[in-house]
């Protein structure tokens, strides 16, 4: 009826404030920095976002089954809303990057928590479509979000400020639908409120803070180090970097240790882990979690280096950018409607994935031909397969988990779902943060040969990719070094989408129930 559309849209219009938020600054940055100054600290603008938004998001997921779903959304757009205040309202870096992280905070609570609703206000049969739908609102900003930062940033009347008020209108409408039609019937807080010795033992084991100590910690040391691999010459091989990365990795495997085989369940008190072993270890929910993060790495490592093959390489401005990227985003819109349609309906998500993995695998191959000289024809083709490709996944990779335990099982829906859901967001910063830093490496490699381009011009030609300044035999070198980058990491897209695809076939045969739960059983591989 009417209160599920308004409440199905007011989820959208939050999960899409995230995904533009991601982006805005992209174009933002020049403006920012030139408010600020801090050019060395212009980077963390977009990590101090992504890192939490990813980090927190199965802690949020574990908040949200204690909690209820609907005060932990509320609560992840009050964050939300406070850190774009702070950003807009910046008067140094410091505390543009404060807001920033934030912002990262509430947004992973918003996007694990709007998968997690989704789940919850439909049966699994009407499943597909709703998350088809969430899923949508995702691909758009993208392209809109550099082209919105693009125009505050550019404005006369307006700023760069204004890329962070926008949010505050948008994120307090949501607010407003969802705490007055989204009345769910079992969201109801479980945690006892007694505050006496144990109470601290008693949030210990509800919240799991044990588990999100070490996975938080693990993943910030494991990415930063990553990004740090990214910075300057031979990146990987400095100490800093191979310190963070090797005990971020310890430190994950600890926390898997810890999930498994430390954590003590208490059914009664509602102690449960937040990556149940029984659950985690089964190929039906391994399998399409591991493909939501590997085609995750693939969109989100294609948009941001097709954007820069647009931008640094061609030289074209943002918002032209953005219009060339519409041949990718149009037919991921379609795609992603279809699949959520085909699931539903038709009740299969296993041909899905593998139909999905395998355009990936071609577009993922197409766009490795990609170069200064392509034609219009070949950039609109690749760029159409590659968004036909990755409409597949996102909804058919979280139902297919989902299949795997019964509808009635409530718990592990949402255990399972806020698994799949930090797959996804984990996927697409992890994504981003290693591609970045294999195009940066070649790039700097590539760049050595030639003494007129010191490491700090090298630097700044990755921060703005700018070309101007440089004569035409400069520009000449700097064009073959940029397509070498860009052929690495289009390269490396392809072994990501060549896993996928192996991984698809491993998947479950269940099929998606077409008739009433009582009437029908779920028949597992």
């Amino acid at each position: 009826g009417i209160p599920l559309i308004l409440c199905t849209i007011s989820i959208i219009l939050s999960i899409f404030l995230t995904a533009i938020d991601q982006t805005v600054v992209i174009t933002a940055l020049a403006g920012i920095e030139e408010a600020f100054g801090g050019a060395s600290q212009i980077g963390w603008s977009t990590a101090g976002y992504v890192l939490p938004m990813a980090v927190l998001a199965l802690f949020w997921g574990r908040f949200g089954l204690v909690m209820g779903r609907k005060s932990s959304v509320l609560i992840s757009i009050f964050f939300f809303e406070v850190g774009s205040l702070i950003c807009a309202l910046s008067k140094s870096m410091g505390m543009f990057i404060g807001g920033r992280v934030i912002t990262g905070i509430g947004a992973g609570g918003i996007q694990t928590n709007v998968f997690m609703i989704s789940s919850e206000i439909t049966p699994l049969n009407q499943r597909g479509i709703i998350i088809a739908f969430v899923t949508m609102s995702l691909i758009p900003a993208a392209v809109i979000g550099p082209v919105i930062g693009g125009l505050f940033t550019s404005s006369k009347t307006l700023t760069w400020r204004w890329c962070f008020y926008i949010n505050l209108p948008f994120g307090g409408v949501a607010a407003l639908f969802l705490s007055l039609l989204y009345k769910p019937k079992n969201d109801k807080s479980r945690f006892i409120w007694n505050w006496n010795k144990t109470i601290f033992k008693r949030l210990v084991n509800t919240f799991d803070l044990v588990g999100v100590l070490l996975v938080g910690i693990s993943l910030v040391l494991f990415l930063v180090g990553c990004s740090l691999g990214g910075t300057g010459l031979n990146g990987f091989n400095k100490p800093v970097t191979i310190c963070f990365t090797i005990i971020g990795g310890v430190l994950f495997l600890c926390f898997i240790y810890y999930e498994f085989y430390c954590y003590k369940v208490n059914q009664e008190m509602h102690y449960y882990p937040m990556l149940p072993k029984e659950l985690i270890f089964k190929r039906q929910v391994l399998a399409p979690g591991l493909i939501m993060l590997l085609s995750n790495m693939v969109f989100n490592g294609s948009s941001i280096y097709i954007s820069i093959y647009f931008e640094n390489l061609l030289g074209n401005s943002p918002s032209r950018t953005g219009v060339h990227l519409l041949p990718m985003i149009l037919p991921t819109i379609l795609t992603t409607m279809i699949s959520g349609l085909i699931c539903s309906k038709v009740g299969i998500v296993k041909p899905v994935l593998i139909f999905g993995s395998i355009c990936g695998v071609i577009s993922s191959g197409l766009i490795t031909m990609l170069n200064y000289h392509s034609s219009d024809g070949e950039k609109i083709g690749f760029l159409f397969l590659v968004g036909f490709s990755f409409g597949f996944f996102n909804q058919a990779s979280m139902i297919a988990a989902q299949l795997s335990v019964s509808e009635d099982q409530t718990d592990y829906t949402l255990i399972i779902t806020s698994f799949t859901a930090f797959m996804r967001s984990f996927g697409a910063s992890l994504g981003g943060i290693v591609l970045t830093s294999i195009y940066s490496n070649t790039v700097n490699k590539e760049l050595q040969k030639y003494p007129q381009f010191r490491e700090e011009t090298v630097d700044q030609i990755l921060k703005n990719g700018s070309l101007q300044g440089f004569d035409q035999h400069e520009a000449s070198i700097l064009i073959n070094a940029l397509s070498i980058g860009l052929k690495w990491v289009f390269h490396s897209i392809l072994i990501l989408s060549v896993s996928c695809l192996f991984i698809s076939f491993t998947t479950s045969n269940a099929r998606v129930p077409q008739k009433k739960k009582e009437d029908t059983d779920i028949v597992e591989a």
